[in-house]
């Protein structure tokens, strides 16, 4: 009996153990604190500063950060690179995201000021088709600038003699902003010289912009209001610099071994000059 009731406390003492140790891991369980489970992000770049509109987007306007992917609104990017350069189409505030559908390098959207470089301007040339490569001009090419002007020379006493007609080479390899697209006119009949009567495009107007420096606007002005320009239309693979000599009717006439003209005669003549 008395070996029966040892049993029967030792058995009560483990069990009530077990017991202390069940209630304690379970009140441990439900005070320990509880981790978050990780939120999922993405690198977004966002202003870091205030961006008015039609601004060129430089490095130091942006950075990255951490933003919740969940979150991230439609058009977001990466990389800071992938926005530098492109034009806000509206104004930004500091640490909004820049998204693709706010910025832009297309001229109807931005305007063409904020996608000229610095120290360039534009400069419209309105020409007739013969003058702008028969139409042939596209926004994109590179054209050299050709400029027709009257100018007279003074003698050693102030007279003016005639007017000298000259057409010299100016400025080359001039970038064209935007220029007339050609459009469809009606189909040509092949009697008219059109073998497959199909429609052949023409330009209706030659109002072209140019991408040139402040003096060079200046001249294309001069030219314009006191001469004639006209273009030369340059291959996409040609950029060297050209030197050309001014064309009037002295360089003609000994180029091509003309007859000279009375006038030009007479005044080598009187300079003593060989006929």
């Amino acid at each position: 009996m008395k070996r029966s009731g040892m049993l029967l406390m030792i058995l009560g003492l483990v069990v009530a153990l077990l017991s202390g140790l069940a209630v304690f891991s379970t009140l441990k369980n439900q005070t320990a604190p509880v981790t978050p489970t990780p939120i999922p992000t993405i690198k977004v770049v966002v202003a870091a500063q205030n961006i008015p509109e039609r601004t060129v987007l430089q490095a130091n306007m942006l950075t990255v950060k951490d933003w919740p992917q969940d979150l991230a609104p439609l058009g977001t990017v990466s990389k800071t690179q992938e926005l530098v350069g492109k034009v806000t189409a509206g104004s930004l505030a500091v640490g909004e995201p820049v998204l693709t559908s706010k910025v832009s390098l297309e001229q109807q959207t931005v305007g063409l000021a904020p996608t000229l470089p610095p120290g360039l301007v534009a400069v419209a040339l309105s020409l007739p088709a013969s003058s702008a490569v028969g139409g042939a001009v596209r926004a994109g090419d590179s054209v050299d600038i050709m400029i027709s002007l009257d100018y007279s020379d003074y003698n050693e006493q102030g007279d003016e003699s005639k007017p000298l007609h000259v057409t010299f080479y100016t400025i080359q390899d001039v970038p064209v902003l935007s220029a007339p697209a050609p459009i469809e006119t009606a189909a040509t009949p092949a009697i008219a010289g059109n073998s497959t009567g199909r429609s052949q495009p023409t330009a209706t107007s030659n109002m072209l912009t140019v991408l040139v420096t402040p003096q060079d606007a200046l001249l294309l002005k001069y030219a314009r209001e006191q001469g004639a320009i006209d273009l030369a239309l340059r291959s996409p693979q040609f950029h060297d610099q050209v030197t050309t000599d001014p064309v009037f009717l002295e360089y003609i006439t000994r180029r091509f071994d003309l007859p000279r003209p009375l006038i030009i005669r007479k005044q080598q003549a009187s300079a003593g000059e060989p006929q």
